[in-house]
């Protein structure tokens, strides 16, 4: 009866550390403090996360295709190949062909002087327009904790 007595105290130590483990946690870790720590912070501070890059990814492209002269439908073209789409994909999605999809890829390239993707992905997340960044922030101001 005793060790039955015992086991249950231990058991219930157990739950009582567990539970305080959880509810402190979260004070002593912050977000950017458990992303240093275990790898995973990102190169980009405004794309902390996969839903706040996706969100600035069209204000990036529209700003692209303002500076560099892009036409409405390469705009389009450019917002799906920055969300990593394939050109069939982009053909269904815009009710083009795969050959238009291509001819408006090259010309995008060609305005953008670019000549691959990787090299697209590397100049989106180079321009990152200051007035887009401000915005960022006060956003982020104004969104309740």
């Amino acid at each position: 009866m005793a060790a039955r007595e015992e086991g249950t105290g231990l058991g219930t130590l157990l739950v009582f550390l567990s539970a305080l483990l959880a509810v402190t946690f979260p004070f002593l870790f912050n977000d950017s403090q458990y992303r240093s720590d275990w790898g995973t912070k990102r190169s980009r501070p405004l794309a902390d996360s996969v839903i706040k890059y996706y969100y600035t990814l069209p204000d990036v492209c529209t700003a692209l295709a303002r500076q560099y002269g892009l036409s409405k439908r390469e705009e389009a073209v450019l917002q799906l190949l920055a969300q990593k789409k394939t050109a069939p994909d982009i053909a269904t999605e815009l009710f083009i062909s795969i050959p238009t999809v291509k001819t408006h890829t090259q010309n995008i390239y060609r305005k953008l002087d670019i000549h691959s993707r990787t090299e697209l992905f590397a100049l989106l997340d180079a321009e990152v327009p200051a007035a887009h960044e401000e915005r960022i922030l006060e956003t982020e101001e104004r969104r309740p904790a």
